[in-house]
């Protein structure tokens, strides 16, 4: 897929890379994140000192939506969940006034952000608001593999809270 983005384009790998993280000793989630854009490469590194130098330089400054999804899936590394959500919360809002990106790609992009934003709530403590954000996302595009794995981790992690 590409996108094009202030004249440049930048092809993002298999739409997005996708990270587990251990939740519990059994359990996992996924992030999506973009490469070719800034902020990927200390994702990848999983360097938590790196990423939180990364996110102090970075902030206050001007970023489009597929930075802000990699700024979010960072502030997740860190365990920052608040800052997580409206980090997720910007790059969803940038990306609906955003042009030069096609409509199918742009409906992957934002179940990926969706996805994400899903993870962050349900690690703040939101279950149910995670739940419609991966409703969200699958709607947007419902062969995202990181929504539905993301799903059987909530449908899994609230069965455990029940218990």
């Amino acid at each position: 897929m590409r996108l094009v983005k202030s004249g440049l384009i930048a092809i993002v790998t298999g739409v997005v890379a996708a990270f587990s993280a251990v939740s519990s000793a059994s359990d996992e989630y996924r992030l999506s994140a973009f490469a070719d854009v800034s902020g990927y490469a200390q994702i990848k590194s999983n360097n938590i000192e790196e990423a939180k130098e990364f996110i102090v330089a970075r902030s206050g400054k001007k970023m489009d939506f597929l930075e802000l999804n990699n700024l979010c899936v960072l502030e997740l590394l860190v365990e920052d969940f608040s800052s997580a959500i409206e980090i997720c919360k910007a790059a969803l809002g940038k990306s609906t006034s955003t042009r030069g990106i096609g409509f199918g790609a742009k409906k992957k992009v934002e179940a990926s952000i969706h996805s994400n934003l899903a993870v962050a709530k349900a690690l703040s403590g939101d279950l149910e608001g995670a739940e419609i954000e991966l409703e969200m996302a699958l709607s947007l595009n419902s062969l995202d593999s990181n929504a539905k794995a993301n799903l059987e981790w909530l449908a899994s992690s609230v069965l455990i809270a029940g218990l």
